[in-house]
């Protein structure tokens, strides 16, 4: 019984050793907390600008160069280029068999060589003729009916030289090349079929000049001039800051509208993309405004950073209003002259110190 009670109280006396203060895990020393290194962003000032309410209008991507592309001569088509397929300016896009248009052309350079080898024959004849002349040695009605001969000759070969051209120019054409750089977006013909000369071979489309094509109101559209910066977007996508290439003159007088091309960049959307262009209405009010690219947008939310005396990141919820080319209203708690972060803001977290980069 005793030995018992030994044990226990020895059990005890370990469990407190165990649960000495300077033994316990909470109370060791934990490591500081590590600071994230500071973000290198660019910056640009928050600044007032007159802007204008913008209207959004229907548009539609377009080519500035979307052909049917038809051959000038009948004939089998012995190659074509495949729908999806980038030709360059001049490039091959069909093949025709030219057999019987080479045959011609080697039957006008046998002509052409005839009718030269003529006229030089009746060039010395004439010669011989007009020394005989001078003595007196054959009659005049002789030497003019030379001379009206050698003349037959040499309208006979122009005309053999023209078609002579004409041949070469329809053996050229049976090879059907790009007038402009684009992509096979449709093929209307398949190796081994006959067709006839106008037949469309291919739709052709060129990607790397596209616009916009817009109607908007008279009232509206009238005030815009080629260059202008109108904003382009797709659905709730980001908008992209593109110009006007051209206001068509003469505004439709049932719908009183006008249309607009706006210049996009190449490629940046399919042919035939549904976009929105934003057309300023009414005119121009104060309103502190902020660069397009100052603006993040994770959700529904939208934000912007703003760099404090600190050198460091604050972020600030904001609500967008009218913008005018790279400028957007914003409405919230951002003042004029406020320093935003531009570029680099997709990976700053609040309170990360940055490192200021002058823009490149």
């Amino acid at each position: 019984m005793k030995a018992r009670i030994l044990l226990v109280a020895l059990g005890a006396a370990a469990a407190l050793a165990v649960l000495v203060p300077g033994d316990d895990p909470r109370a060791q020393p934990q490591p500081a907390a590590i600071e994230a290194p500071p973000a290198t962003v660019e910056v640009a000032p928050a600044s007032a600008a007159d802007i204008a309410s913008v209207q959004w209008v229907p548009g539609t991507v377009l080519s500035r160069a979307d052909a049917q592309i038809a051959s000038e001569q009948a004939g089998r088509v012995l190659a074509i280029a495949e729908v999806g397929e980038r030709v360059e300016q001049g490039g091959v896009i069909a093949r025709l068999d030219a057999e019987a248009l080479e045959l011609a052309v080697r039957e006008a350079e046998a002509a052409l060589a005839r009718i030269a080898a003529q006229l030089e024959y009746q060039e010395r004849q004439l010669g011989r003729l007009a020394a005989l002349k001078r003595r007196s040695s054959v009659a005049e009605t002789q030497l003019d009916e030379s001379r009206n001969q050698r003349d037959l000759l040499q309208h006979d070969r122009t005309r053999a030289e023209v078609a002579l051209a004409e041949a070469r120019r329809q053996l050229r054409e049976a090879t059907v090349r790009a007038p402009f750089g684009g992509v096979v977006a449709e093929r209307r013909a398949q190796p081994g079929e006959f067709l006839a000369a106008g037949a469309v071979l291919v739709r052709l489309v060129d990607t790397a000049h596209i616009e916009v094509g817009a109607r908007v109101p008279v009232v509206l559209g009238a005030a815009l001039r080629p260059g202008d910066p109108l904003a382009v977007r797709a659905g709730a996508s980001a908008e992209v800051v593109a110009s006007v290439r051209a206001v068509v003159p003469g505004g439709d007088a049932q719908s009183h509208q006008l249309e607009l091309r706006i210049a996009l960049p190449p490629d940046s959307w399919p042919i035939g993309a549904a976009l929105q262009v934003g057309v300023p209405a009414g005119s121009a009010q104060a309103a502190v405004a902020v660069p397009r690219d100052a603006l993040v947008l994770r959700g529904s939310e939208t934000f912007v950073f703003r760099v404090g005396a600190d050198r460091k990141a604050e972020r600030v919820a904001v609500e967008t209003g009218r913008s005018s080319g790279t400028l957007v209203e914003v409405l919230g708690g951002i003042a004029i002259g406020d320093t935003l972060v531009v570029r680099g803001a997709e990976r700053l977290a609040p309170g990360q110190a940055v490192a200021i980069r002058e823009p490149s």
